[in-house]
């Protein structure tokens, strides 16, 4: 027995709007994770602390110290993953970026 084309039809648009909801929802943690691996690779070498801090506090990141001396920024819709992971040396001075 052949499918009738309004069938086919209301297949296609429920696979359609499905795809659309799926994307919906995940877009702002794509868009958040794009946008924190932009920002740590804008980063300059040498940039001091406050900066930094004045930066993500600027673009509404969160900005965490963690208890090894690292500092991890993240965005506020990014799932909380850890997108961008920074050391600072003795002065206080940018001395390495990780992203995940």
């Amino acid at each position: 027995m052949p499918v009738s084309e309004s069938r086919k039809v209301s297949a296609l648009f429920l696979g359609f709007v499905l795809l659309l909801g799926t994307l919906a929802s995940f877009a702002p943690a794509m868009v958040g994770s794009y946008k924190i691996r932009r920002f740590c690779e804008a980063l300059p070498a040498g940039a001091t602390e406050a900066e930094v801090q004045a930066k993500t506090a600027a673009l509404g990141y969160s900005f965490t110290k963690l208890t090894d001396g690292a500092v991890e920024v993240e965005h506020p819709s990014s799932l909380g993953r850890v997108e961008c992971l920074l050391r600072f040396d003795g002065q206080g001075r940018l001395a390495s970026k990780t992203r995940e």
